[in-house]
């Protein structure tokens, strides 16, 4: 992996998490804990609704467990969801594509990442998290832009986060 590749998702990982919606349920309000960093109520969600039979189900308890730094048992619950499904669930690839990254698995997270990229190349998710697997300095940058022009308003933090990873890869 590049050390461009590297800097740009290290950048894009601390970009703080978007706003709590209100009344959400199911997999949104376990994303919804995660965002607001209370992963130990979001991971007992999880776990109490885990129907690992559905994807998104599967897929937001292994974010949790990724959150909550049971590394070991998320890989196994995403590879599950991943190897379950024809496609599989985005969110899970670029879930399963950096902790695969976290464990120097750079080879098998970038090719996680980059089938995130083609399977949802419009999902503002995907091009946020898997834009440091783009490729080249000049296609991480057109991959935030993208994701920039496609999240608007609703995610000010992190496209913030994506202006300066932009700013950054331009001055090198």
């Amino acid at each position: 992996m590049t050390m461009v590749c590297r800097i740009a998702i290290l950048l894009l990982c601390l970009a703080p998490f978007g706003p709590v919606q209100a009344g959400a349920e199911g997999p949104a309000a376990i994303r919804d804990l995660l965002a607001e960093d209370r992963w130990k109520e979001a991971l007992a969600l999880a776990r109490e609704q885990a129907d690992l039979e559905e994807g998104e189900s599967g897929t937001v308890l292994g974010e949790a467990l990724f959150r909550a730094g049971e590394l070991v048992e998320a890989a196994a619950v995403l590879s599950s969801v991943v190897e379950r499904y024809d496609p599989p669930p985005v969110r899970a690839l670029v879930r399963l594509g950096l902790l695969r990254l976290s464990e120097g698995r750079d080879q098998q997270g970038l090719q996680l990442l980059q089938k995130a990229l083609e399977i949802g190349p419009d999902d503002p998710y995907v091009l946020y998290w898997a834009a440091g697997a783009a490729g080249s300095r000049e296609r991480v940058i057109e991959t935030l832009k993208r994701y920039i022009d496609l999240a608007g308003g609703s995610e000010p933090d992190r496209v913030e986060g994506a202006r300066g990873t932009i700013r950054l890869l331009t001055g090198l």
